[in-house]
């Protein structure tokens, strides 16, 4: 039987290849996908304290009995649900997955990283999740129903519409990168 599975494990080995093998986001492959959203909301939080001068509320996993809402953290009191997601494997998309319907935050953040050490953030204002069962209008995407909520996927073409319209910025991780008005864009969008 352990044959079975190794042969198994050998075929999708050299089936796939590692885009993340080179990159400084490669640590995140083995953890699950609440650890990745923990390690994204904390690094967002982190870059919002260290590039705008608004106050950054946040208690990690903390967040599931306030009075105002369930959200991630506030920035300049804005509540804030924040999505991490890693480039696919396969595809040049981001999955955003269990967004609830009933909107109890002001900003819907998407960190989305890249093997190439740049993370995109798209921060969205206006999302009312029933509003786009049609197409939302800058990203000419449509949300869709998963696991009690809503899931919105980012793609290459998203992204540029995104970048075009001021709601994403890419972010360059890379040593020594500048990243030329990350600042303004942050205290643009919560202020």
């Amino acid at each position: 039987m352990n044959k079975i599975f190794e042969n198994s494990k050998e075929a999708v080995i050299n089936k796939s290849s590692n885009i993340w093998e080179n990159s400084e986001f490669n640590f995140l492959l083995p953890l699950a996908p609440d650890e990745k959203g923990y390690w994204g909301e904390d690094t967002f939080q982190n870059l919002a304290r260290n590039h705008t001068t608004y106050d950054v509320i946040w208690d990690g996993d903390n967040n599931t009995n306030l009075v105002d809402g369930i959200y991630d953290m506030k920035i300049n009191s804005k509540r804030t649900e924040q999505k991490t997601a890693m480039k696919g494997t396969k595809s040049n998309t981001w999955q955003h997955d269990h967004i609830k319907e009933d909107s109890d935050f002001d900003k819907l953040v998407f960190f989305d990283i890249s093997p190439d050490n740049t993370v995109f953030v798209t921060i969205i204002s206006d999302w009312k999740i029933k509003r786009y069962e049609k197409k939302h209008p800058i990203f000419k995407k449509k949300a869709s129903p998963c696991k009690g909520g809503w899931k919105f996927d980012m793609s290459k073409a998203t992204i540029k519409r995104g970048i075009k319209a001021g709601l994403t910025y890419h972010f360059d991780a890379n040593e020594g990168a500048e990243n030329v008005d990350f600042d303004k864009f942050l205290m643009r969008h919560f202020s």
